[in-house]
């Protein structure tokens, strides 16, 4: 297919058929390290966002994407976001200002946004408990929208 998949890992869970019952997520220096290690073999042509966790996890992602957007010499980077905050069994997996950090480093980049249901709930409401700012409770993202969703998705974001 001429492609070389790579992955960093963003953060590890503990989890059965009945749910999950811990997470880790790497200091950020590690992502770091581990997407320059990758940026510095392959160039890469997509990248699939999943789960991150934290906001620092989060912010460096949005590093690495923005300076991928800045190189105006490289080709473009299709970015394709999933944003796993919720498991299948309910249990939470993102910390509640990761939320946040992800609208404001991660989906201005997004080519397309993805996600369950609860998901995109959990998105326009800012996750529940109170949080505020960014357009959290109005039924939009804050920050410049991505140019595409899943068509499941496409109506509720």
């Amino acid at each position: 297919m001429g492609c070389h998949g790579c992955s960093a890992i963003t953060c590890l869970t503990a989890q059965n058929s009945q749910g999950v019952t811990g997470i880790h997520a790497p200091p950020a220096s590690f992502l770091e390290t581990q997407l320059e290690a990758l940026k510095n073999d392959l160039a890469p042509r997509a990248i699939k966002v999943g789960m991150l966790g934290t906001r620092e996890l989060a912010e460096v992602v949005g590093k690495l994407l923005k300076d991928l957007h800045s190189q105006k010499d490289q080709r473009k980077v299709w970015v394709v976001v999933d944003p796993v905050m919720i498991s299948t069994s309910g249990s939470k997996l993102l910390d509640d200002d990761a939320i946040d950090a992800m609208i404001e480093h991660v989906f201005p980049y997004a080519a397309a946004v993805g996600g369950r249901q609860e998901e995109r709930h959990a998105r326009r409401t800012g996750g529940g408990g109170g949080r505020r700012g960014g357009g959290h409770g109005s039924g939009r993202p804050a920050g410049p929208p991505c140019r595409a969703a899943a068509p499941s998705a496409r109506a509720r974001l």
